[in-house]
């Protein structure tokens, strides 16, 4: 009987999906990298690996197996530490790809030109630019009820990306009252923003902290 690399009991021990796009790696190559030849040749991984030493390659390899079995566990928080240890060795693009699996919203800010909003409305002057908050996230009727309920006004963001279904642009003074619909339709789920990766308070974290003057505490079940 002949033992292919996918019988081999060492390669079933490695063997796992991509920890980047989730597909089950079928080659060898793949199997001992942990990473499958489409997302290794758009992450720049090759040329990177290639002028790493033996020691230095196992050590990476380590570190992206256990990150694919932390993807496929579905744990965040190992996910993302071992992304940064990842990014550690030089593989950014890697590293970048591997939180875009799990971390579906990001918060960042932006200075835009006024476009569709009036004074008249009560919103942007005309003519003008604007600092804003640019939100995307997966979709989700539920945010756009939790946003219409709270009175928190925004427009669709002229920047599309893969990052979310929904893009958003908000007045960067209604940050505290756009935190209030995040925290409760989307609570302790970790975003991306300009100081890194974060999570979004709970109900009641953000109650502790933010309640006061218009913001309202949130409902807590």
């Amino acid at each position: 009987m002949t033992t292919s690399h996918l019988s081999n009991p060492n390669t079933k021990r490695l063997a796992t999906d991509c920890c980047i796009c989730g597909i089950a790696l079928c080659d060898s190559k793949s199997v001992e990298l942990g990473i499958g030849p489409t997302c290794r040749k758009n992450t720049g991984f090759n040329a990177t690996y290639k002028a790493l030493t033996d020691r230095q390659r196992k050590n990476v390899n380590k570190l992206i197996h256990a990150a694919g079995m932390a993807c496929e566990a579905g744990e965040i928080d190992e996910v993302l530490a071992l992304a940064d240890k990842i990014e550690k060795r030089g593989f950014d693009q890697v590293a970048s790809a591997v939180r875009n699996r799990f971390v579906k919203i990001r918060l960042h800010r932006a200075t835009v030109d006024e476009f569709g909003w009036t004074s008249q409305q009560g919103e942007f002057a005309l003519g003008r630019q604007h600092d804003v908050v640019r939100l995307w996230t997966p979709y989700s009727p539920e945010f756009n009820e939790v946003r219409r309920s709270n009175r928190l006004r925004g427009r669709p963001c002229k920047v599309k990306t893969d990052h979310g279904k929904f893009h958003w642009e908000i007045k960067v003074e209604h940050s505290v009252l756009l935190l209030r619909v995040l925290a409760t339709v989307f609570p302790g789920q970790p975003y991306i923003c300009d100081k890194g990766i974060l999570k979004i308070p709970t109900a009641e974290e953000f109650n502790k902290k933010f309640v006061g003057g218009h913001i309202a505490p949130i409902p807590v079940r």
